[in-house]
């Protein structure tokens, strides 16, 4: 992945620290005056601990001097991972709901950001099991060959429109070789996962895995039980 400077924009004339290309870079905004925030925020299956506070205390900074002192007012967004692996195991060994656990450490955590005096974000997201299984329904009534290829269009889609948004230029999509780079590490462990599929006679969502990749300038070959990939 690289970093583009945006050639639009509103120009805040504040410079911050880009660790992509390792130096400062004008702060450009979309919006005269708005500036949009993504944290991510923590999977909740214990009680919140000191990196919390580091990284929160530190985004809360950011986001009082954009606006109290350059008149930026920040739109704020958090994701929350209520389930996860840490959460089910943690659900059986209580025998409760993974629910239960996600909500009451969610609660502890907003409690303990609230006394840091820590601001909340505008939007809290959550919970995206709702989300993919109402997308599925929904390429299953389009005429989707399969519920996974419904998937792997929310998955890339989601992401592509992620990275573009943040000024990444997208593997495949243009003629310069990233090899080496950490996608490079994500498609081969796609890849581990596809070849398990085809192992376990899974060819629907192996192929739902090659069709979405292809999409995306990603070309598959088969060796027998093992694939390479490599970009168009």
């Amino acid at each position: 992945m690289r970093w583009i400077q945006p050639k639009d924009g509103f120009s805040t004339g504040i410079e911050v620290y880009n660790c992509i290309v390792r130096r400062k870079v004008p702060l450009i905004l979309r919006r005269k005056y708005l500036a949009t925030l993504y944290t991510c925020g923590p999977t909740v299956y214990d009680d919140t601990h000191i990196g919390h506070a580091s990284t929160y205390v530190k985004l809360d900074a950011i986001r009082r001097i954009l606006y109290n002192h350059f008149g930026i007012r920040v739109f704020s967004v958090m994701n929350i991972t209520d389930i996860d692996d840490k959460i089910i195991r943690k659900s059986h060994e209580r025998k409760c709901l993974w629910e239960t656990i996600a909500r009451e450490n969610e609660d502890k955590f907003w409690k303990d950001l609230r006394a840091l005096d820590v601001l909340e974000p505008h939007v809290k997201m959550r919970n995206f099991i709702s989300f993919v299984n109402k997308e599925i329904n929904s390429s299953s009534n389009e005429g989707q060959s399969s519920p996974e290829v419904g998937i792997i269009r929310i998955c890339r889609e989601f992401i592509l429109e992620c990275l573009k948004n943040f000024g990444f230029s997208i593997p495949g999509e243009n003629a310069e070789s990233l090899h080496g780079s950490p996608a490079d590490n994500v498609l081969d462990k796609i890849i581990e996962i596809r070849n398990s599929l085809r192992k376990e006679k899974d060819f629907s969502a192996a192929d739902a895995i090659r069709d979405g990749l292809r999409d995306v300038g990603i070309e598959i070959k088969d060796h027998g039980q093992l694939s390479s990939w490599s970009r168009r």
